[in-house]
């Protein structure tokens, strides 16, 4: 993955959003990247599950998504997402997109 090879971020990748809370928990990331569309649960309602932890309501959220319209987009960051980033995207540029996003967080 290029996050981990370019980047040099460590990745615990959760295919099963059922697992997502557990493993959220148990790795404790610094960011968790959601896509909209997966199997069993949407992000946005994997999102709001997440959220309603006390131990990671305060957990930076990024969606990559091919959702694109602007209300979509707009949906996510009302949420609280901290930022979305579009597919198709550069895997040689995430991880200087997400080092952006997570040095403009508060």
């Amino acid at each position: 993955m290029s996050l981990e090879k370019l980047g040099r971020i460590i990745v615990e990748v959760v295919s099963d959003p059922d697992a997502a809370i557990e493993a959220i928990t148990r790795f404790n990331p610094d960011l968790v990247l959601l896509d909209w569309i997966m199997p069993g649960m949407d992000g946005p309602a994997l999102f709001r599950k997440i959220k309603q932890q006390p131990q990671l309501a305060a957990l930076p959220v990024v969606f990559i998504t091919a959702k694109t319209m602007p209300n979509e987009l707009d949906e996510l960051i009302e949420l609280g997402a901290v930022a979305t980033i579009s597919k198709p995207f550069s895997s040689t540029n995430l991880p200087d997109q997400l080092r952006a996003i997570w040095c403009d967080l508060p």
